[in-house]
């Protein structure tokens, strides 16, 4: 994809309801990385003060992940030209500034970032899929934030698409008018690079091992290399219930309770190029259960067919059900197209990173899975020390 894109999806299925979503693909840099946040929660504020919203009961959805900014309008078709308008206005207004104030703000967000297992294990499982930024071990460019002084911030915002979709036929004018002021006003992007090549896999995966003393149970995380091509083999890896670690590490050897599939920053093949699963176990099996998941891994190439097939439909149902949906057919423009049928090969997984956080004592006997790194919670977080 490349430029600017302006859509309309008509579905009819959910009757005179609309979706209006322009969407931003986020660039790694620190302060760029707050002011998108900024500019995007401050479009939000103006079009729930926009009386033409109030009144239409249309609903603003208005924020960002790691990987993408929207703002978005919901709403009966026959409210939403009133809302394009208040959308153009609000992209209309000066850009606000990212001022000290808001640099505090984000600073105070995550000073204590160390502190949440959760986040921790993120940034880890980042660090080793070799999403990597400036700092050594900041992989969430926000974390990093406090340690670099100010400078201003151009082009915050790449904007890649507008797109709308629902009871579409009644926009007229007011579409055309916002995606024209929408090409002349903001930062378009003027290209989006296709996804990268696969990462290279090493002949031994890297071992990233992060003490986080207090934890009771060890959290787990695979990487490998995953491109739109291998989206039957991921589901057939982790992506639901029926998947070989699941059941293999929930169901058969009982140490997981659940096992969740991971994905790159920006995935569907945009970039990232990886995808993986994590679980947890209790400390004394993390052993047990690394090796388990390793060997389910190795020997998914020679799953039977018919599982194979099984794999393939649930994914096209899946996409199916999208597709009946506002927010599903929006979704579905961020995924590689569903398999036509079930691939005749599934290709060697080949294990980029594997990723174990827990107590120090609880990652001694580990060594042997990779190539081993000892860090801990303050240095994936920050890439040093944690703030006072």
């Amino acid at each position: 994809m490349s430029g600017f894109v302006a859509e309309l999806l008509p579905i009819s299925t959910e009757g005179p309801l609309v979706r209006v979503e322009l969407a931003a693909d986020r660039r790694p840099d620190d302060l760029a990385f707050a002011a998108e946040s900024r500019l995007v929660d401050d479009l939000g504020a103006r079009l729930r003060a926009d009386p033409r919203v109030a009144q239409g009961g249309l609903r603003v959805d208005a924020g960002c992940t790691y990987a993408r900014c929207t703002v978005a309008l919901d709403g009966l078709a026959t409210s939403m030209p009133a809302g394009l308008a208040a959308l153009d206005a609000a992209m209309a207004s000066p850009l606000p500034p990212l001022d000290a104030a808001a640099r505090r703000v984000v600073r105070r967000e995550w000073r204590h970032a160390w502190r949440a297992p959760t986040r921790v294990f993120d940034a880890a499982l980042r660090l080793a899929a070799g999403e990597t930024t400036r700092a050594p071990y900041a992989i969430k460019p926000r974390f990093s934030l406090f340690v670099h002084p100010p400078r201003p911030v151009d082009d915050p915002l790449q904007w890649t698409s507008l797109v709308a979709t629902g009871a579409v036929d009644a926009f007229g004018e007011s579409w055309t008018t916002l995606v024209e002021h929408t090409r002349a006003r903001l930062h378009v992007s003027p290209d989006v690079s296709p996804a990268p090549p696969l990462a290279a896999v090493p002949a031994t995966p890297r071992l990233l091992l992060v003490d986080n003393p207090g934890e009771t149970r060890a959290t787990i995380g695979l990487v490998w290399a995953s491109g739109p091509d291998d989206a039957v083999r991921d589901v057939l890896l982790a992506g639901d219930f029926q998947s070989v670690l699941v059941q293999r590490l929930r169901e058969r050897e009982t140490y997981a309770y659940d096992v969740s599939a991971e994905h790159g920053s920006a995935w569907a093949g945009r970039s990232g190029g990886w995808a993986g699963a994590s679980f947890q176990v209790p400390l004394e099996s993390a052993g047990p259960a690394l090796a388990a998941a390793k060997e389910e891994l190795a020997r998914l190439p020679t799953l039977p067919a018919a599982t194979v097939a099984g794999a393939t439909r649930r994914l096209q149902a899946s996409y199916g059900e999208l597709a009946d949906t506002l927010a599903g057919r929006l979704a579905l423009r961020q995924l590689p197209p569903p398999p036509p049928a079930p691939p005749p090969t599934l290709a060697p997984v080949g294990l980029l990173a594997i990723v174990v956080m827990a107590p120090e004592e609880a990652l001694s006997g580990l060594e042997s899975f990779g190539a081993a790194e000892h860090t801990d919670a303050c240095t994936v977080i920050y890439g040093g020390r944690c703030p006072e």
